[in-house]
């Protein structure tokens, strides 16, 4: 079995509220569908507060153009929800 992924673990903790493990079924979860630079600006972000993509490029230390890349890809498979109504 591979190693655990830390940053996979941090955003399944961060998520649920509890400490994950690499046997815990968040885990795999999250696992399967986030690479770890998805996990990296999921981290950045606060849990159910709204945030620009701006904001959270600044907070990951990534740039714009590619922070919007990643957050529209985990709202596309579920990881974060996107507010269409708002800008």
């Amino acid at each position: 079995m591979a190693e655990p992924r830390e940053l996979i673990l941090k955003l399944g903790q961060k998520i649920i509220g509890v400490k994950v493990t690499e046997n815990d079924p968040e885990y795999w979860g999250l696992a399967s569908v986030v690479t770890d630079e998805m996990a990296e600006v999921a981290l950045a972000m606060k849990v159910r507060v709204p945030a620009t993509a701006a904001e959270v490029a600044k907070k990951c230390k990534k740039s714009v153009e590619r922070t919007e890349e990643l957050l529209e890809k985990m709202s596309v498979i579920g990881v974060i929800e996107y507010n269409w109504e708002n800008e």
